[in-house]
């Protein structure tokens, strides 16, 4: 509440002439699509992408302490740092992989990492993720499949980098 006041942006810009909905979606979270490397290399112009992204795309809200996902859980989406920060994180030690930030985007799915979730990540303060399914993703690849090989090698190379 305190993040969005219960104002959801994605969902209001979808109101909006599509024109209007990706031009305003790239300007608002300008930084985060700066930051995300399968975001900032698409073309910016490429409106059918952007739209296709906002229909996948959708808003979690965590409060400080809360588990946004466990090691071992099905991978099955890939998660997107509006607000807040999130830390990946070795349960069982407590040990902290990476804390991710504005921008910053986490989670694998099952291409990556076929036997579930590698680490657990966990709200470090109230924050607001912008989560794709494993099945948004892959209908967005399907026309744009530079994503899921940009999604799949970055995860691939946490995973590595990680868990050594």
């Amino acid at each position: 509440w305190e993040a969005t006041r219960g104002y959801d942006d994605i969902g209001a810009l979808r109101q909006l002439p599509v024109s209007v909905q990706t031009a305003a979606f790239r300007f608002v979270h300008a930084d985060i699509v700066a930051a995300v490397d399968f975001l900032r290399q698409q073309d910016h112009e490429d409106q059918e992408f952007w739209r296709q992204l906002m229909g996948e795309l959708r808003e979690e809200v965590y409060v400080a302490g809360t588990w946004v996902f466990h090691e071992g859980r099905p991978a099955n989406r890939i998660y997107i740092v509006k607000q807040g920060q999130v830390q990946l994180v070795q349960e069982s030690s407590n040990y902290v992989f990476e804390t991710m930030k504005r921008g910053g985007w986490f989670g694998e799915t099952s291409h990556v990492a076929p036997k579930g979730r590698k680490s657990s990540a966990k709200a470090v303060e109230h924050t607001v993720l912008l989560e794709i399914t494993q099945g948004g993703l892959a209908r967005i690849a399907d026309a744009y499949p530079d994503v899921w090989n940009i999604v799949e090698r970055t995860s691939d190379i946490r995973i590595r980098r990680n868990m050594g």
